[in-house]
This record gives structure tokens, sequence and C-alpha cells, in this order.
């Protein structure tokens, strides 16, 4: 009587715990948030800025995460995953029973919630739909989605889900953003060592981070590739081979052409939006080089250098340096360096830095000359002068040699970069002339109507400056520069497209006579450190009064660029320290890396050029064998 009482009573408790049990889960379980919402996820990616190059160049993202189809995994790396995470998850219905018994007589005997036995669907659950609380109610919710997520979802749709969406640490969330982010390369391309330890990082991605804790990291390597032998996905040998390989971890990114990232972030921010921009996978195509960019940030670092050894800034000044180049014929921005650091000054040097061009700007003024109908032959004294200005200040330029020339040729003034000669036709052509040629070549900033005007005392922007000697290689077309080729999201479609805008502002017969006589500062004249680069090439030096800012902007037929020197102070740079002793070696630098792979060509000749063999200084005709001579072209 009293065994079958007994018995009664167990069974009565047992039912009683069995109905609490499913009471529990029901209830646990009625709120459960709906797994088909997967369906429809777009993950958070990262937009990516790629070079006119073809290559990533940047990321801009809230979380670093670039969506990939498992298709383009490589096998090894799955089979990491599966062997560090959840040996069983093709055999499984969405929990493992075994590693669940394990994890709660785990938690039993320590006396705490360890959190154990998740499997790879159990992960996904909680990544997507649960906070990270450590509590019974929130694993046995987790529990449950896992199996309705297996239920609706294939194995391959689960893993692809996750291998995207795992955090992986240092920001990159999914394998393929930590794959760039450890190893500078896609995921595709990881070899056996690098995908065991981007798989052995979901455990405690801060504790495992090569970064962090490079020897915890391999340690962690180690114990996936044993996992993986076990699991019969890689031979021994294979594991012994991988586990000699050292890290090769890449580590911080590169700020490779920083100061035009921030340019085309603040210009994305503004067209559409911060959501579409941090968040919506775009892929945005700039008009830069980046083996050019990269030529150009290591010539920049390499001039100021050897400039501050001879220079030798007091403590706490820094040097400061920016280098800009343009497609000659879309205005397409190839190469921008900002300054010497952003990480140090995010100020963009080349496009915002207001500086006085000095020399650099008399190629306006002679533009303005030939328009006006006076040619490279036409002769002009270089002999003292002074001039009585406005505020009864009576003023006598002076050449940068200290001397003067007679009467000489245009084409030679603006060979030796003649301030006499400069500011003499600045006073016959009238400085509103001036100001207004400037306009039409591109120039925006405030230009003051003084003769001084033609030795660069008006500031201006290195990007304005390069710009206008844009049109003469362009043969009289300005473009406006631009950055952003096009936009598209994550299905490739086109949200911003930008075409070249082109218009014509000189004659093609104009813009070519500059070009030849800026042939003439590179060949005989103030640029001739730039002949060592054997190409036909044009350009100006730029020296501002005590040195302050030394310039050269000069092109090939294809390329202009414009490097700037000084102090953001605007103090002397130092006594000699001209536009060709500071600014042109690096120039010579960044356009040796341009050239380097271009068949050299000379500048397109337009109708209505005809070649003289002249005396350049004279003007006089000579015979083209004469050691003096020298074909200038001629408008006809």
């Amino acid at each position: 009587m009293f065994k079958r009482a007994a018995l009664f009573t167990f069974l009565a408790l047992l039912g009683l715990v069995a109905g609490g049990a499913v009471a529990g889960f029901y209830l646990i379980g009625r709120d459960l948030p709906q797994v088909h919402e997967l369906e429809s996820y777009r993950p958070l990616a990262a937009s990516r800025l790629i070079s006119e190059d073809g290559e990533v160049m940047g990321e801009f993202y809230v979380e670093r995460r670039i969506p990939v189809p498992l298709s383009k995994l490589p096998k090894n790396l799955i089979n990491a995953f599966i062997a560090a995470e959840d040996k069983s998850f093709f055999k499984h219905m969405g929990f493992d029973p075994k590693a669940v018994v394990r994890a709660l007589v785990k938690d039993v005997l320590t006396g705490t919630l360890a959190q154990g036995g998740s499997t790879i669907t159990q992960q996904l659950a909680k990544v997507f739909f649960l906070s990270s609380e450590k509590t019974l109610t929130r694993k046995l919710r987790e529990l449950l989605l896992a199996l309705n997520i297996e239920r609706r979802y294939t194995k391959k749709e689960i893993l692809t889900l996750y291998l995207n969406q795992i955090y992986l640490g240092s920001g990159a969330y999914g394998v393929e953003a930590a794959a760039r982010r450890y190893f500078g390369r896609s995921a595709s391309d990881l070899d056996l060592a690098q995908a065991a330890l981007v798989a052995g990082l979901p455990k405690a991605p801060s504790r495992y981070s090569p970064l962090m804790n490079p020897d915890l990291s391999l340690k962690r390597r180690s114990f996936v590739l044993k996992r993986m032998l076990k699991e019969g996905f890689i031979t021994r040998a294979e594991m012994e081979s991988a586990n000699a390989k050292p890290l090769n971890i890449v580590g911080q990114e590169q700020l490779v052409a920083a100061h035009l990232k921030e340019k085309v972030r603040l210009a994305l921010e503004e067209e559409l939006g911060q959501e579409m921009l941090y968040r919506g996978g775009l892929k945005v195509y700039t008009t830069l080089n980046l083996g050019w960019q990269k030529a150009a940030e290591k010539a920049v670092s390499e001039g100021i250098k050897r400039l501050e050894e001879e220079i030798k800034p007091a403590e706490g000044e820094r040097l400061e340096a920016a280098a800009l180049a343009l497609d000659a014929f879309t205005g397409g921005v190839r190469v921008m360096v900002g300054g010497r650091s952003f990480a140090q000054s995010q100020f963009n040097r080349a496009t915002d830095a207001l500086r006085q061009p000095g020399s650099a700007f008399k190629p306006i003024v002679f533009a303005r000359a030939l328009d006006a109908g006076l040619t490279p032959r036409t002769l002009i004294w270089d002999a003292p002068v002074s001039f009585n200005l406005p505020s009864g200040r009576v003023w006598s330029p002076k050449n940068y040699s200290g001397g003067h020339e007679g009467e000489i040729t245009l084409l030679r003034a603006l060979s030796i970069s003649d301030n006499v000669a400069a500011v003499k036709l600045t006073a016959e052509l009238g400085p509103g002339s001036v100001i207004e040629e400037a306009k039409r070549l591109g120039i925006h900033s405030h230009l003051r109507p003084e003769l001084a005007l033609a030795l660069g005392v008006s500031e201006v922007t290195l990007l304005e400056l390069t710009n206008a000697f844009q049109v003469f290689a362009a043969g009289g077309v300005r473009a406006t520069p631009f950055f952003i080729r096009k936009v598209v999201d994550r299905e490739n479609r086109e949200l911003l497209a930008k075409r070249p805008e082109r218009v014509k502002v000189l004659s093609p017969q104009v813009a070519y006579q500059i070009v030849d006589m800026l042939k003439s500062v590179v060949q005989d004249g103030t640029g001739r450190r730039a002949r060592s680069l054997g190409r036909p090439l044009a350009g100006k030096t730029g020296t501002t009064q005590n040195y302050n800012d030394a310039l050269f902007v000069g092109f090939s037929p294809r390329v202009v660029l414009g490097v700037w020197v000084g102090f953001d102070s605007k103090r002397s740079l130092g006594k000699k320290m001209s536009g060709s002793r500071a600014a042109l070696p690096i120039w010579i630098d960044i356009m040796d890396a341009i050239l380097e792979h271009e068949t050299p060509e000379d500048f397109p000749v337009p109708s209505g050029i005809r070649f003289v063999s002249l005396d350049p200084v004279t003007g006089e005709e000579l015979p083209p064998d004469d050691p003096h001579a020298r074909w200038v072209a001629l408008a006809e």
C-alpha cells in the first residue's frame, strides 16, 4: 500500500515538473522574435572607396562588415569554423544535446552560468535577436530560436548569415572584414593558417586578437588546427606546416589618401546622408590613382625630411607640404596630399590653404598678354622701373637675381621668371584685365587689383592654381576638378555619376604658346632640374617675398601636378629657399612615378601654329643650326 502511494506521489511530482517545464517553455517562447525576419535582413555594410586603378583605398562604416556569399569562401575557412565552433553543425537540428548537458553540468559544478555549448545556429540566434545577458531564460530562448531557424532555413543559409555577422574583433564583423583587417586581403585568399586564426576569434575576439595578444592568438590558432585534424579536415603535415607560419599581421590601416577620403566623406554625407554612407554598403569610385598617391605621399615625406635638415625648424615648428595632380583633360583629381600627416592635422593644404603663389602666377599674366595680341617674341625692357602707387608710395620691383637683362623677349622673361617684365605687362594690360583672365582659368579666390598681382601676392589655393595650369595643358579648355566618378549601391544601382565639366576659356593657339614658353622654363629656366625626367614637360616655379612659400606647378600632356612647401605660420623657409630648391625636387619625384609606365609623348600642336627659329633672348630669327637658336611656337 505504501509503495503504491509513493509511486503515485512520484508520478504526480514528475507530472507537475513536466507540466511546469512545458508551461515554462510556452511562456518563454510565446513572445519570441519571428525568425522569418532573417529573410529581409540587410546587414550594416561598410561603404568602400575604390581608386581609379581598381584598388580598395578605404571604407566608411559604423560596423565594418563586407557581406560575401558562401561560394566565395575557401573550404578551409568554412571547415575551420565548423571544427572550432560546432563540429556537429551539419547533423544537429539547432542545438547539440551532448554539448548542452556538458554545459549544464559545468554550470552546476561551478555555480555559474558559463553559457557554453552553443551551436553556430544558437550563436546566430543570439547575435540577431537576443542580448548577451547570462541568464537561464535567455539561454532557453536562444535554444528555441535555434530550433525555429533550423526549421526555416538550410544549413548553407545559416552558415552564410553567421559568417557575415559574427564579431571577430578590431571593429571587424564577418570573415571578409576580418581578413582585410588582419591580413590585408580578401577572405577568398586566406591560407590555412590565416583561416584557422580567424576561426579562432569568435570565442573571445579581444582576448585572441593578433593585434592585442599575438602569443594567445597563435595558441588559439594551434587549437583550431588540432580540431581540424581531429575532424579529418586536414592532414597532420598540413597542420604542422600551418602551425609553423608566422602571424604576418598587416596591423593598423594605412592612412593613404586620408585628406581625399575626408573630402569624399563630407561630400557624400551631404549628397546621400549618413545612414546611406555608413550603413549602405556603397561602392564609391574615385578619380584617384592609388599607386601615384602612395608615391606622392612618400615623396612629400622624404622631401620634408631633406628640407628640415637644411632649415632646422625651431622646436614645435612643423614644415608642411601639399601636392595635387589633375587629369589634364577631365579635371579628375589623381593625387591629393593635404599635408605631411592627416593624423596630426586634418587641414587640407592642397584645397583649403590660401597661400601666395609667387611667380607661379606669372603664366596667367603672360596668357593675358598673348590674348591681347602680344607674342612670345615681343620685346620688353628689363630695366629699373618705379611706379607711383595710389597710396602715394613709390614702388620699384626687383628681380630675384638682383640684376637686369635689358631688352628681352616675353619667352625669355617667363623662362627666367623676370619680375620687372611681369609687372610692366600688368601695368600695360591693367590689373583688372589680369584678374578677369585668372577667373576664366579657374581662380576663384579674391585677387587684389594692384601691380604686385603679377608677382603672386594675392593668396590662392593650390587646387585653383593647378586648375589654371590645366587649361594650358588641355589646349584652352578648363575642366572643373572632381574626385568622385560614381557611386553605386550594393545592388550595383547607380546613385551618383560625375561627368567631366569642360568649357573653352582660351584659344588653342594661346594655350599652346604658353605651353611652349613653359617648356622653356624646364629646358633653360628656373625649372631646369626637371630635365632629368627626360620627357616633354612644362611648368613654373613659384617663390614668394621673404621665402614664405615655395611652389612648382608643371605638367605632362596628360597630368598637371602642383607642389607647395611652407609653414602654416607663414614664416620664412629661409634665404634662397625658392620654388626650384624646395618644391621642385618633390615634384620631380612624384612626376617620375606618374610617368614611369607612360610612353613619352609631346604636347599636341593645334592648327594655326607655326614654328620659327629664334634667338630666345632677342627674338631675332636665326638659322636652325645656330647654337643660340630655339624653335618657338607662334600663332599664325
